[in-house]
């Protein structure tokens, strides 16, 4: 089936958006718990941010993946391209973070900020491997990593989906919590990739909006901002049922932002801001860019203003704005000197919207 285009470009912005929240949570400095104010500021733009964009990506995936197929079989050209667009970058990034790291330690003006060896990481090939994929050597490729499983596997979701529907999904979120400490893992989302695949094999986009009615959506919005801005203030680190109520956060935040967008583009017309949609271009490529080069970015602005709650707080929020444009200057650089590099290296993704 055909995504409509106001739905293409509402994935397209709102995977930004998601992007520039993820900046935010990797930018998290440690040394914010020591004062105040800067506490406070880390903490409700982490919490906004943190459990919804990965439950919302892995939705969004899920359901470009299975949206189309009409029979088990067409699961498999779709694992093909995604060899493509999403195997090979995850290979390449991975090595592209240890060439990274490598050369950071060694330029003058950054090597301070490089702790440790990442080579250390590679004393054999069986270590080395499980080092540069499995775990990955650039940690944010954990999302790449893990979505490569799901689609292995989809094969197999697909079979189930058609046969236990929406109980899937169900029995998934279910299971969520206690798989994660058998196996001791830090994310598992296959739930909400199996929720994208539901809604494009058994629903469709605009019965979702039917179904996401106002009352809905309010009172996950005042779940989702309440729990914001609570969870850390309120709530003890660690306590019974924790899991399960970040799912429940998970859930609201994903329905506050997918029908929040529904609101600000009839309010703000995102479809006509040519500059934002230019900006979406890049959303893949800084993505993959931005570590070690937050962590950088990071370091050398406490390293000029010093460690203090105004610093901390100052820089929590700038830091991503300057990896953004950092990143999109060097994807620019790439697209203009070595065009096919660039196409490789962002899995074959091509502009979708150009600046005028």
């Amino acid at each position: 089936m055909k995504i409509p285009p106001y739905y293409q470009t509402k994935i397209t912005i709102i995977s930004f958006f998601l992007v520039i929240m993820m900046l935010y949570v990797h930018g998290i400095y440690n040394e914010a718990e020591l004062f105040r104010m800067s506490y406070f500021v880390k903490s409700i733009i982490s919490r906004l941010s943190y459990r919804v964009i990965n439950p919302t990506y892995f939705s969004i995936s899920g359901f470009l993946f299975f949206n189309g197929l009409n029979a088990l079989v067409d699961c498999f050209p779709k694992m093909k391209k995604r060899a493509r667009t999403v195997l090979i970058p995850f290979i390449l990034w991975n090595v592209i973070v240890v060439l990274e790291y490598q050369l950071l330690s060694h330029i003058p003006f950054t090597k301070e900020f490089i702790y440790f060896n990442i080579f250390s990481n590679f004393n054999n090939l069986g270590v080395g491997l499980y080092n540069l994929f499995l775990r990955p050597a650039g940690f944010h490729l954990w999302f790449l990593r893990d979505l490569i499983v799901y689609i292995i596997i989809s094969p197999l979701i697909y079979w189930l989906i058609t046969k236990i529907d929406w109980f899937l999904t169900i029995i998934l979120l279910t299971l969520t919590p206690p798989l994660m400490q058998i196996f001791n893992l830090e994310h598992l989302d296959i739930a909400f990739f199996t929720l994208g695949g539901t809604i494009a094999m058994k629903s469709d986009l605009k019965s979702v909006k039917i179904f996401l009615s106002k009352p809905i959506v309010i009172v996950s919005t005042v779940l989702y901002l309440g729990l914001s801005l609570t969870w850390d203030f309120f709530l003890p680190k660690h306590f019974c049922g924790e899991e399960y109520l970040s799912i429940l956060f998970s859930v609201c935040g994903m329905i506050t932002i997918w029908r929040g967008y529904d609101w600000l583009s009839q309010t703000s017309n995102l479809e006509s801001n040519i500059f934002l949609q230019s900006l979406t271009n890049y959303s893949f490529f800084i993505y993959l860019f931005h570590e070690p080069i937050l962590f950088v970015i990071m370091q050398m602005g406490t390293s000029f203003l010093g460690l203090n709650s105004w610093s901390l707080s100052l820089l929590y929020i700038i830091n991503p704005i300057l990896l953004i444009i950092l990143a999109i200057v060097v994807a620019k650089l790439i697209k203009k000197t070595i065009p096919s590099f660039y196409y490789v290296l962002t899995g074959g993704r091509i502009a979708k919207f150009q600046s005028k």
